[in-house]
């Protein structure tokens, strides 16, 4: 079973792998931000004649992004980045409700996606992983959800092929059922309701409360 375990507790966290080197979104901001304003990425050779430090090429910069709005889009969508994980569409989308270009956001994706910082399947992982352990939901749920953001639907499709509809259905109802009042009854059929709301399907429901109100 495909797990979908994992961690954002931390800035440090939301970076992506960068020619074998940990990027964080909020670093690339502040480096982009230095270059713009002149600051030289390599020392010169001194007076002596000392060579000139070797530069790293996977060092991040912002070369091919010439003018101020590109880095600007840019920069923006590092923010966007470094509060959570977006789709592609997000980082779209956001972008044009500040007024940036169609060629300055297409830049910004392209160098986004040289750095690994977006990807959508990566992206749709992290989410079900998430909502599995803070808001357990059913796959259409969650199916509905990835579409809404913009993922592709065979992507989509994709993660959620080793979902365990019947374990978070389980899950779910374990937390809700403490908050329930009254009969059995009562609460079975409001428990129902509530992991339908949730997406998940009838027939991993009806064996969920068969679990939790034995017969």
């Amino acid at each position: 079973m495909q797990s979908f375990e994992y961690s954002k507790n931390s800035t440090s966290e939301k970076s992506r792998t960068d020619g074998g080197k940990r990027v964080n979104p909020l670093f690339l901001l502040n480096f982009s931000h230095d270059r713009a304003n002149g600051a030289p990425a390599q020392p010169e050779a001194d007076r002596e004649g000392l060579r000139p430090p070797v530069k790293d090429p996977t060092e991040p910069t912002t070369e091919g992004m010439l003018d101020d709005t590109e880095k600007q889009a840019f920069e923006h969508a590092i923010r966007y980045l470094g509060n959570r994980e977006h789709s592609r569409h997000e980082i779209v989308s956001k972008l044009e409700r500040r007024g940036f270009s169609a060629e300055a956001i297409e830049k910004t994706l392209q160098r986004l996606e040289s750095l690994a910082l977006l990807d959508d399947r990566a992206f749709a992982m992290h989410y079900i992983g998430s909502r599995s352990r803070k808001k357990p939901s059913g796959r259409y749920k969650l199916r509905y959800e990835l579409l809404k953001k913009g993922v592709a639907e065979e992507i989509v499709d994709e993660v959620l092929g080793d979902f365990d509809s019947a374990e978070h259905c389980l899950n779910a109802a374990l937390r809700k059922l403490p908050l329930l009042k009254g009969d059995l009854y009562y609460r079975r059929r409001k428990l129902h309701v509530f992991l339908t709301g949730r997406g998940f399907d009838g027939r991993t429901v009806r064996e969920t409360l068969d679990k939790v109100f034995p017969s």
